[in-house]
């Protein structure tokens, strides 16, 4: 089972999420503008398999 951290471009109005064992959540940009600058957590997602 994998868990996420979702977050939400405001300015792109994308939701994405990362892998939490990604080591170092204060670099995420958002994937379509690059930019963290209107990123704002979302939650978590479980990936059940």
């Amino acid at each position: 089972m994998s868990k996420y951290n979702v977050y939400f471009c405001s300015g792109c109005e994308v939701k994405f999420a990362v892998d939490q064992d990604f080591e170092d959540h204060s670099v995420v940009d958002c994937p379509l503008c690059h930019s963290d600058d209107s990123l704002t957590d979302a939650g978590e997602a479980v990936d059940v398999e």
